[in-house]
């Protein structure tokens, strides 16, 4: 008899796991309208699903331990999103869509290098949102992360980091086919209202008293990290978040009327922002293609890749 092989969890099963049940979840026909008893039988029964499709009999106390933790908070992380669409005028259009990977994708993002030639953006969009209203289609894109994840504006310029933004512009500016055909629904034109990075986990949090049901709930949603671009319009932005004090989106309207700075930005922002990764990306490709690879690792935050690097 051979030794039965037990399964473990890396960081990219975790983030498959997630990927996988929120999909499903999302899947489900107004799933935000269900109770929690109901939302809850239904992650169960997703989780269920997955991990007797990945590990099988493979298993083990550990995994079963790992993977109930996981449920957890994939639970959590659903009911936050199901608030959060209850309150919204944005639906779920497409989940898992595919950019440049055949019949009913998005057609690929194609960038144009100095030499002429084009490099050719494709992947997967973790969730793609749609508002449809006077005439326009408000788009805004969904990206989940396992892990801590922030917006940087150096990144950005460096053109690093941009692959939510590169599926924004993607969507943003597809050519005529039968994906705009149905994103558009009627509507004339489609319109940026957002890119987020979404935590798929709660952050630590703190209380100076004990923390017992619905508040210890409470404080963990408000753990769950977003950041991003949104459209600074004031309809656009309350229709992601009515009371826009920066629970479902990372932008609060403030006493003088406007919005968080750098977080929100008028319609032509979205345009330099485009312009600034688009060109950042075909300096990088460029490069790459004259063979440029000198040794000069990217000092990122204060460290060095080498500093962590196992082979050094």
């Amino acid at each position: 008899l051979d030794e039965r092989e037990e399964k473990h969890l890396s960081p990219s099963d975790v983030g498959n796991f997630v990927h996988s049940v929120l999909e499903k979840f999302f899947s489900v026909p107004e799933v935000w309208e269900l109770d929690a008893e109901s939302m809850r039988d239904t992650v169960h029964s997703i989780v269920g699903e997955y991990v007797n499709n990945v590990f099988g009999t493979a298993s083990s106390a550990r995994l079963d331990y790992l993977t109930a933790r996981l449920e957890k908070s994939v639970l959590l992380f659903c009911r936050s999103m199901s608030e959060e669409f209850a309150q919204s005028s944005f639906r779920p259009f497409a989940l898992e869509q595919k950019i440049g990977m055949g019949e009913g994708s998005v057609p690929p993002y194609d960038i144009r290098l100095e030499d002429g030639s084009l490099t050719r953006v494709r992947g997967i969009i973790d969730r793609l949102d749609v508002m449809r209203k006077d005439g326009r289609a408000y788009i805004r894109v969904v990206d989940y992360k396992t892990g801590a994840k922030k917006l940087s504006e150096a990144d950005i310029r460096l053109g690093l980091n941009t692959q939510l933004f590169l599926y924004l512009f993607a969507v943003w500016k597809c050519p005529p086919c039968d994906f705009r055909t149905r994103l558009l629904g009627g509507a004339e034109e489609i319109v940026p209202a957002g890119a987020m990075y979404f935590s798929a986990r709660p952050g630590e949090t703190s209380s100076d008293t004990p923390v017992h049901g619905d508040e210890g709930e409470r404080l963990a949603k408000a753990s769950f990290s977003r950041s991003g671009k949104f459209l600074a319009d004031g309809d656009v932005l309350r229709a992601m978040d009515r009371e826009l004090k920066g629970e479902y989106i990372p932008v609060k309207e403030l006493k003088d009327g406007t919005f968080t700075k750098n977080t929100a930005i008028p319609a032509e922002g979205f345009d330099e922002l485009l312009e600034t990764v688009t060109s950042a990306l075909a300096s990088n490709v460029g490069g790459m293609k004259k063979g440029r690879a000198d040794a000069l690792p990217l000092k990122h935050g204060g460290v060095l890749p080498c500093d962590t690097c196992p082979m050094m």
